[in-house]
């Protein structure tokens, strides 16, 4: 069999000292001239140093950073790395994107991936954007914003995600795509939260996650949005011990599935809204947070064996808000907490809960007030 290419190298502005290297003995000084002469599957390795270019891959690369290899986008119109193609690696580069991108922009100067099955791991990147037909594996990266928009799919596994933008995670996705992210911790340190699934027909595994936020050593916070038939759980509380954010969020229809998540330190651990929003809360852990879950404004979620502990208010159906609540544990910890809370039309089922409630006048396990409704059926209170 033929053997693999040689190894070809990239050196940094700092390393080339005003040279301009072409290819003489595998060495180039622009990334785009190593892409191009490269073979496929070739590797290419950037030196240490601050690499300023448009990177486009359109053939299946292998490109690795030694320590402190960074690519940063010249401008906020075009991103930093841009990847067109099958099988791609991108391994151990810090990407960032165009300097000056106000915090609360949706930045697209980072790492856009368009098409194929790229891998990317461990890296650290200012911005991720997962579009057209994509199906990247993301493992191991250090990552300040993500989208995920139309076709794109994806494996996201062992990831940070977390920045000062307003989401860590913004999902919106055409029908029959099922993203999966799993044993990722998401530390949201924007106003918005930390996760964000919206739009009619999108659906998402978000499976086995950390959410949390960067003000509270314990906190966890997922917001996930989604299309027709979108299922979510939320919870709010303006308490000031609370940061006046959501963890997940669902909306417009999404069908998220929520399993086994850890999420606490928000004001809204959980938030499902909207007719059409639903999916799916399986065996999660809601804590410390001033409302675990909110149901408002026609969202029918299905939560089953969750636990919630240490909220305010465990679960808050309001506004309207439907979904089925079987088999969950919910207690409260605060001098003044309730497990369940039915309001303004909210009109749950709800069968086969436990209701700790600790001692104390101001704690209630179940309150329906204020026109709430709702079927009750077989619960304990302890």
């Amino acid at each position: 069999g033929s053997s693999p290419a040689p190894q070809l190298t990239v050196w940094s502005r700092e390393k080339c000292h005003g040279q301009r290297f072409t290819g003489e003995g595998g060495c180039y000084s622009s990334i785009n001239a190593a892409i191009r002469h490269a073979a496929p599957y070739q590797e290419i390795v950037l030196t240490n140093g601050h690499f300023e270019e448009h990177v486009v891959i359109s053939v299946p690369i292998i490109l690795k950073g030694s320590h402190g290899s960074i690519i940063q986008s010249p401008s906020e119109t075009r991103p930093a790395v841009s990847i067109q193609c099958r099988d791609a690696v991108i391994a151990g580069l810090c990407i960032k994107g165009a300097r000056g991108v106000d915090s609360e922009m949706d930045d697209q100067s980072g790492l856009v991936v368009m098409e194929g099955t790229p891998t990317l791991r461990g890296c650290s990147i200012t911005s991720l954007l997962v579009k057209g037909v994509a199906d990247p594996l993301v493992e191991g990266c250090a990552i300040e914003t993500t989208v995920l928009s139309g076709r794109a799919g994806g494996t996201y596994v062992a990831n940070e995600f977390g920045g000062h933008r307003r989401f860590c995670l913004r999902v919106e996705l055409d029908p029959n795509v099922l993203p999966v992210f799993q044993g990722n911790t998401f530390v949201a340190k924007g106003h918005g939260g930390a996760v964000l699934i919206t739009g009619p027909t999108t659906a998402v595994r978000f499976a086995y996650n950390v959410v949390t936020h960067g003000e509270t050593s314990s906190g966890v916070v997922a917001t996930l949005t989604s299309g027709a038939g979108a299922s979510a759980l939320a919870t709010i509380a303006q308490l000031p011990d609370f940061d006046h954010t959501t963890g997940i969020t669902v909306e417009k229809g999404a069908k998220p599935h929520l399993v086994g998540n850890t999420i606490h330190g928000f004001s809204v651990g959980v938030l499902a809204r909207q007719p059409g929003t639903g999916g799916l809360l399986t065996a999660n852990r809601i804590r410390g947070c001033g409302t675990g879950l909110k149901v408002e404004a026609g969202a029918s979620p299905i939560a089953e064996h969750n636990f919630l502990a240490g909220n305010s208010v465990g679960v808050h159906v309001t506004a309207g808000g439907l979904g089925i609540f079987a088999e969950n544990i919910l207690t409260g910890s605060f001098p003044s907490s309730t497990c369940m809370l039915v309001t303004q039309k909210g009109n749950p089922y709800v069968a086969g809960n436990t209701f700790l409630v600790p001692e104390g006048d101001q704690r209630q396990g179940l309150e329906v007030r204020e026109g709430g409704l709702g079927v009750f059926r077989e619960n304990e209170l302890l």
